[in-house]
């Protein structure tokens, strides 16, 4: 996404999901310049990678630097959501989130 600043390994693992991910992978541009060219209020949040577990409350959230951390408790992912839906946060942004570690 424009103005993105991630790290060495977040940008190897995000070519190797374009290359292997297929279709779903391949529109995520289009996706972004749709909502982008909208009059909406929008927030599209980016998790790296969906774990199970208990909440942490250790929420690790960015708007355009990737997260040190890769996986996010689902729990927390959720939670984060609300905040996001319920302070306003992060209009006409794509964050970035993970569970802290």
């Amino acid at each position: 996404m424009p103005g993105d600043q991630k790290s060495l390994s977040a940008r190897m693992i995000s070519k190797a999901i374009q290359t292997f991910g297929g279709d779903v992978i391949k529109d995520k541009p289009a996706e972004y310049e749709v909502y982008a060219a909208s009059n909406l209020d929008w927030t599209l949040v980016r998790p790296p990678r969906l774990v199970d577990g208990a909440a942490t409350g250790r929420l690790e959230h960015f708007a355009h630097r990737s997260t040190r951390s890769t996986p996010v408790v689902r729990a927390d992912l959720a939670a984060f959501v609300a905040d996001v839906i319920d302070q306003g946060s992060y209009v006409r942004q794509a964050p970035f989130f993970a569970t802290a570690t």
